[in-house]
């Protein structure tokens, strides 16, 4: 059985896409696994950009801005943690911004120091 990808259109198998589970009949996703896969790695890039821009976009220890894929969100108070970014990026912009309000942006190396102690 074929289906046509609605995103890059081309006709494939129906096995080169996802099922939804969720919907009648167990159908099929209306993008194919690439072009879905493809759609949540933009959709998680730019969620990260969005909660990198609200916490200003830079190391608040020293600085640093040049690299992205450095920056990280440090909780100031760990008993209030309550979900990484992994789980983090799956929620409303809203959710994300409430756990965010408690964490600050740092780099991955004064994340850290940090962690090791030397910058409190």
């Amino acid at each position: 059985m074929k289906k046509e990808c609605i995103k890059c259109n081309l006709v494939k198998d129906k096995s080169c896409f996802y099922k939804r589970p969720d919907r009648k009949n167990n159908k099929e996703h209306s993008y194919c696994k690439k072009c879905f896969n493809d759609y949540c790695q933009e959709r998680w890039k730019n969620k990260r950009l969005k909660a990198l821009e609200y916490k200003g976009g830079k190391c608040v220890d020293c600085g640093y801005n040049e690299c992205i894929a450095a920056l990280e969100f440090h909780h100031l108070n760990p008993k209030q943690k309550e979900f990484t970014w992994q789980k983090m990026r799956l929620k409303s912009q809203k959710i994300i911004n409430k756990e965010l309000d408690k964490c600050i942006l740092v780099c991955a190396n004064c994340h850290r120091k940090r962690h090791y102690g030397d910058i409190i």
